[in-house]
C-alpha cells in the first residue's frame, strides 16, 4: 500500500511541475516532452 501511495504522489507531484512548464510557451515543448515521459513510465514502459 505504501509503495502504490508513493508511486501516486510522484505521479502528481510530477503532473503538477509540468503544469508550471506549460503555463510558459517557452518551455511548452519541453513540458511535452516532460508529459510524455511520465505517462510512458505511468503504464510501466519506462523512459
Amino acid at each position: 500500500m505504501i509503495r502504490h501511495i508513493s508511486a501516486i504522489w510522484k505521479a502528481n507531484t510530477a503532473l503538477r511541475m509540468i503544469e508550471l512548464s506549460l503555463s510558459d510557451k517557452r518551455t511548452a515543448n519541453a513540458a511535452l516532452d516532460d508529459l510524455r515521459a511520465v505517462y510512458r513510465e505511468s503504464l510501466g514502459k519506462g523512459k
